[in-house]
């Protein structure tokens, strides 16, 4: 956990309802590895982003940037939601 999503932790606390969402972040340059192409997606081109927020107020919990099947981490689905709940200590 970096120092950013320490100090989202520190001012705010979960309600009962948190959802996690999978956003883009436009990038129209080519000096990143990791860009993904996501055609049903109002941007298409772009760094892929899971976060988990705040289901009332979509406040940010934490987050994790996609960096491709080729990192050492395991891409799956159940994987990326347990990493977000455990880093935004939801669960333990």
């Amino acid at each position: 956990m970096d120092r950013l999503q320490k100090n989202l932790l520190s001012m705010w606390t979960a309600g009962e309802r948190v959802c996690i969402d999978e956003s883009m972040i436009k990038l129209c340059g080519r000096s990143v590895k990791f860009v993904q192409f996501m055609p049903a997606k109002p941007i298409k081109h772009g760094i892929k982003v899971f976060a988990v927020c705040c289901a009332y107020t979509g406040y940010i919990l934490g987050y994790e940037v996609y960096v491709g099947k080729g990192a050492d981490i395991e891409g799956t689905a159940e994987a990326i939601i347990d990493r977000l709940l455990t880093a935004a200590d939801l669960i333990h």
